[in-house]
């Protein structure tokens, strides 16, 4: 695969013909209304024939200045500039020789005329010490995607074959929609699998969060945000997914804004179908003899899902706003299961074969109410805000189990599962910022969560008499209560080129883990303070570096105290452990930034330790069943490297690369010896997009995950290949095919070993995936804006 993508690199010059650009045209940004530089505009050349784009650049802080420079061919242009923040401007330019425009004054934005066919496209990644931002409505592999995909190709974001979010080689990471934890994406991995990548704008990653953040997520944050549109009158836009396997969607966003209210509303249905499978072996060791059961695991899963939201800021005068917005979500999905089990002597003489076949009924329901106000003061960056939200979800999920011995007849084992999880979620925050100086901030908030679960499992057998009864050991009502209050501290400055910020964070937890029908109960309470602090120093207008501290908690997932949820394979369970303990982690991280007019460097060196970790233990019972169960067992030491190289060298060209290698070293409870482990793995993430010819976008993602030695086994390296194929026709529409993981090598592919057990998996959740996207912007301002730029030639 490296192989093709340096193919690809030196062929990738002659596929597109590049303008012959001799001259250069520069310029400084202010605003007209404060005199400040206006930094990250977009400043574009067009043909004065048919306004269509001829190139484009970014203004840039230079210096304290905000510059652009644009290359060009001599000739008549219009020079289009915008900002979020400011009214578009438009001149006439003739370019002859090199052209300075010295300083360009924009006016405040009362209000934003539309593009004139323009496509005014972000940076895909937008780099900063403290957090990295990807736009990733902006890569066309995202189209028809699903937000799983979408984080998988995201450097340092691994996705596992079951779903599970990875940072940095932990599973320890938080996810938040807009800034909080919302039912879009919480309790189910396969909750990001269903949520629709069309609505989502940019994702942000922060490895080490300041005491703002909740404590919560031992390897940092990933903050999924949703598309606003901010632009006045009317947005909108459409797209319409079809793909095999099954993958059918339907996207629509629009949003109005004018001066006393922003209202926006999105609405995302879709159906998908994914085959997946597994190949297990699993030996067996007694004193003199070896067994080898196998196990042959195809199945289906999918079906579909709507999902709404809609919302409106009011602003009730320049610094008063009140944002109501809510989010609702229906599915209904019928899951297959199919397992062959065979079980073989010593000599492997087939003993048996049994079948065994999962129908499951899944229908989930959740919807979100979130209120909030936001007050800005006469003085600049002087701030409050205060935020609700409510959230309720429930999920249900029906089986019917048939089990038999293949070649024998009249054997059938009827079964039933029920699983009944249901949730709620209060939040009340508080968030103040007061700037002491021109550069310095106090900043203070709190916070309430209050969270309860309630699942109840049960699990029937037919009997002789042809009736379901109640299994005692695979039936209970589990309850969860957590409810965390939280206040913290920031004072941050900047003193010439240093930057500084200390942080203190206090969390009160009361947790409560109950299972009714067994009456059991485990109350805890724990209060604990989470220091941080960051540094950073401009070294030079093209080299900065920042060292950072924080000090984090992971507490168990629902599903790791949860007993039991499934039935589906009953000679492998996943049983939760309704006593675990929270972790904590101390941790360090260096960053080196280096930039120039065609790339960047982000290089990284990070440390964490962490006590009182949690570790998935696979143990055969006294049944000859294999269990999996989280446990508290010792410390982790992560010490890691990561690299991120952009590069653009011309405007029809772009490489994005990561580099993340680390070294996972666990300290085990001594009295299970093969808990220990030690490791280093390498993680390498590849990104090349090309303008070809006939105006199509190509893009192409390589992904590749190292092998590495985990407690009780190993697991094994895994590489994948994503592409697209993007092309505009007319003004307003985009037609993408995309490829995900095209050579289906995306899967779990693990070892894992004990005294009397050997077990080797190959899980593959979901195969290769082809679609195919049109996407249709609409907005109806664009006459205006074509109006305001003709009377601008007239009167010039």
């Amino acid at each position: 695969m490296l192989f093709l993508y340096l193919i690809l690199t030196l062929v990738s010059p002659f596929i597109y013909s590049q303008n012959n650009n001799n001259f250069t045209i520069k310029g400084e940004l202010k605003s007209k209304e404060n005199n400040e530089s206006v930094i990250g505009a977009s400043i574009y050349l067009l043909n004065p024939k048919d306004s269509s784009i001829v190139t484009g650049a970014y203004s840039k802080l230079v210096d304290d200045k905000s510059i652009f420079e644009i290359k060009s061919k001599a000739g008549d242009f219009i020079l289009k500039i915008t900002h979020v923040t400011t009214q578009e401007k438009y001149l006439k330019v003739k370019v002859e020789n090199d052209l300075d425009l010295k300083i360009i004054y924009l006016n405040a934005s009362d209000f934003i005329l539309d593009d004139v066919i323009v496509n005014a496209d972000k940076e895909y990644m937008e780099l900063q010490l403290d957090k990295r931002v990807y736009n990733v409505s902006q890569d066309a592999t995202n189209k028809g995607r699903n937000v799983s995909d979408i984080l998988d190709n995201l450097p340092s974001v691994s996705i596992d074959a079951e779903g599970q979010v990875s940072l940095r080689g932990s599973e320890n990471v938080r996810i938040l929609v807009d800034g909080r934890v919302s039912g879009l994406v919480s309790r189910d991995p396969e909750n990001l699998r269903m949520m629709m990548g069309e609505m989502v704008d940019r994702v942000e990653i922060i490895t080490n969060p300041s005491a703002k953040y909740d404590a919560e997520g031992q390897v940092g944050i990933i903050n999924i945000v949703l598309k606003k549109e901010q632009r006045k009158g009317f947005n909108g836009s459409s797209e319409l997914t079809t793909g095999t396997p099954d993958n059918y969607g339907l996207t629509l966003i629009s949003n109005y804004r004018d001066e006393s209210y922003n209202f926006f509303t999105s609405l995302g249905y879709n159906y998908r179908k994914y085959p997946g499978y597994a190949d297990m072996q699993q030996y067996f060791y007694n004193d003199t003899n070896k067994y080898l059961t196998t196990t042959k695991r195809d199945q289906l899963r999918g079906g579909n899902r709507l999902t709404l939201r809609v919302g409106s800021d009011f602003f009730l005068n320049d610094n008063n706003t009140l944002t109501l917005s809510g989010n609702y979500s229906f599915g209904v999905r019928d899951n297959s299961v199919d397992l062959v089990y065979k079980d073989f002597t010593q000599s492997n003489d087939l003993i048996s074969a049994t079948s065994r076949i999962d129908n499951e009924d899944e229908d989930s329901e959740s919807f979100e109410v979130n209120l909030a106000y936001n007050l800005d003061f006469e003085k600049k960056g002087h701030n409050l805000k205060i935020t609700t939200n409510f959230e309720q979800d429930q999920d249900l999920e029906e089986s019917m189990i048939n089990q038999k011995i293949l070649n024998i007849s009249d054997n059938n084992i009827l079964q039933q599962s029920s699983n009944l999880e249901f949730e709620r979620n209060q939040l009340y925050q508080l968030d103040y910022v007061y700037p002491f100086s021109k550069e310095g901030k106090f900043e203070a908030g709190m916070k309430s969560t209050l969270r309860k679960i309630d699942n109840d499992f049960w699990f029937k057998q037919q009997n002789s008499e042809g009736e379901f009864e109640i299994i005692d050991d695979f039936n209970n009502n589990f309850i969860y209560f957590e409810d965390i209050y939280a206040a913290y501290l920031i004072a941050g400055d900047k003193l010439s080129d240093f930057s500084w910020q200390f942080g203190l964070r206090s969390e009160y937890s009361d947790i409560t883990t109950e299972l009714k029908k067994t009456d059991y109960s485990n109350p805890r309470t724990y209060f604990n303070f989470f220091p941080s602090a960051h540094f950073s120093y401009k070294v030079s207008q093209l080299n900065s570096i920042q060292l950072s501290y924080a000090r984090r908690i992971q507490r168990p997932s629902f599903r790791s105290l949860m007993p039991i949820s499934s039935f589906s394979d009953n000679r492998n369970f996943w049983i939760g452990n309704p006593d675990l303990d929270p972790e904590f982690a101390d941790s360090y991280e260096t960053g080196h930034l280096f930039t120039w007019e065609k790339g960047s460097i982000l290089s990284s060196v990070y440390y964490r330790h962490s006590t009182n970790i949690i570790q998935r233990i696979t143990y055969l019972n006294e049944d000859g069943v294999t269990n999996i169960t989280p446990f508290n067992i010792g410390t982790r030491d992560d010490l890691g490297f990561e690299f991120n190289f952009t590069y653009a060298p011309y405007k029809w060209l772009n490489f994005n690369t990561n580099i993340n290698t680390f070294n996972v070293s666990i300290d085990g409870n001594s009295s299970v010896s093969n808990l220990n482990s030690e490791s280093w793995a390498t993680n390498l993430k590849f990104n090349t997009k090309i303008k070809m010819f006939w105006g199509i976008d190509f893009s192409l993602n390589y992904n590749y995950r190292g092998p590495m030695d985990i407690p009780q086994g190993k697991m094994k390296d895994v590489w994948l290949i994503d592409f697209a194929l993007s092309k505009d026709l007319l003004e307003n529409l985009t037609v993408t095919a995309t490829g995900s993981d095209i050579f289906s090598t995306r899967m779990r592919r693990m070892i894992t070993r004990d005294v009397d057990y050997y077990y080797n998996q190959d899980f593959q959740w979901r195969g290769g995936l082809f679609s195919l996207s049109i996407s249709y912007r609409l907005n109806q301002d664009k006459k205006q804006a074509k109006r305001s730029m003709d009377s601008m030639n007239d009167e010039e």
